[in-house]
């Protein structure tokens, strides 16, 4: 017995979040030293090559695995969508009405998804922000047409791997580049 005792305490001394019951974890979104780490970072905005290191796309990981709704009631964030957006944000906001959470990349890119009530198929959106300030809208309409609006001045057929897999579930789906 004794010998499974000091066996268990030697691997527990091996895994903090067991040994140290102050422990948040790196996963953790409100760990200190994580919220320190990304809010130092600084970001381009996009189109204008200044850093803001208060910038709402310094803090995109304060996203992971909330609803796009966290990101849409963000006014910084909020407004950046809007511009992007345009006419279309009022179809983007009803086209994320029903999502699982965002996802954090490992380049810092936030990616939210969804899709219209009970209009899954026929009326979905995906929005990819990344942390330099370029953002990305997918917004199916109809079930036959991919709006692509965006501020990055990537040629017109040059998508983002996450928009690209989101793009190639409605391969009948005529893909148009709106601009803003």
């Amino acid at each position: 017995m004794r010998k499974l005792l000091v066996s268990t305490a030697i691997l527990l001394a091996g895994v903090p979040a067991l040994a140290d019951p102050t422990f948040r974890g790196s996963s953790s979104a409100s760990n200190d030293s994580d919220a320190r780490t990304s809010a130092a970072l600084p970001v381009r905005a996009a189109g204008t090559g200044a850093t803001d290191e208060k910038s709402p796309f310094a803090r995109l990981r304060e996203y992971a695995g909330k609803h796009p709704r966290a990101i849409l009631a963000d006014p910084a964030l909020r407004e950046a969508l809007k511009q992007v957006a345009g006419r279309y944000f009022p179809h983007l906001e009803r086209n994320l009405g029903t999502a699982s959470g965002a996802v954090v990349t490992a380049a810092g890119s936030l990616e939210a998804a969804g899709c219209r009530h009970h209009e899954c198929t026929v009326e979905e959106a995906q929005i990819l922000i990344e942390p330099t300030g370029v953002l990305h809208v997918l917004v199916l309409s109809g079930g036959d047409k991919l709006l692509h609006l965006t501020n990055d001045d990537s040629p017109d057929d040059v998508l983002p791997d996450a928009l690209r897999r989101f793009a190639q579930r409605f391969p009948s789906a005529k893909r148009v580049r709106v601009d803003r």
